[in-house]
């Protein structure tokens, strides 16, 4: 956010619903593995299996498929997957 500070005049809230869809998704993406952790882990091992989902493997696989030059992203102008790339139609 320090570099979109700097810009009083800008419309930000573009940027702050892309980054409250995505912690929305993170959370939902980090519930599903929690609740089968429930009751048949200790709570240090679902915590850290949450951090590591939320921080590490999330973040690669939204990139990978949402950013305009992610990797199976349908966005892309060449090199797609399949040649077509990926579209999401949640």
């Amino acid at each position: 956010l320090g570099y979109y500070a700097m810009f009083d005049h800008l419309d930000l809230s573009g940027y702050y619903a892309e980054f409250f869809l995505h912690m929305g998704l993170v959370i939902i993406c980090v519930g599903i593995p929690v609740g089968t952790l429930a009751e048949r882990a200790t709570v240090t091992f679902t915590v850290v299996c949450t951090l590591i989902l939320a921080i590490f493997i999330y973040p690669v696989i939204a990139h990978m498929f949402w950013h305009e030059n992610g990797r199976f992203s349908a966005m892309r102008e060449k090199n797609l997957h399949f040649g077509c790339g990926v579209i999401d139609t949640a």
